[in-house]
């Protein structure tokens, strides 16, 4: 990441937004122990992978996409809102600074 850096939120996702080196999108999605065990965290992050490939995501961004608790037993479609909201919220963010 370079230039300025952003974080935006909500129940269950963490989204961390900053202008990328290069013109596509980079993700990485993680999960930490505060979610749960090793299959909770998979579950976790299978989920928001399913998420993300669900609509086209902003050109030119860095972005890390956390796992918070109850992710893996979130209903499907509100955790999707939820990881597409946070990351508009956190690219809106990085435009503006």
């Amino acid at each position: 990441m370079i230039g300025a850096r952003c974080a935006a939120g909500s129940r269950h996702v963490l989204v961390h937004a900053g202008r990328g080196a290069v013109d596509h999108t980079r993700v990485a999605v993680v999960a930490g122990r505060r979610v749960g065990n090793a299959v909770m965290r998979n579950t976790a992050k299978r989920r928001i992978r399913a998420a993300l490939r669900e609509q086209p995501l902003p050109r030119g961004y860095d972005l890390v996409v956390s796992g918070k608790t109850g992710a893996d037993r979130a209903p499907y479609g509100q955790l999707r809102d939820e990881v597409h909201q946070s990351i508009s919220r956190a690219t809106a963010r990085v435009r503006l600074s």
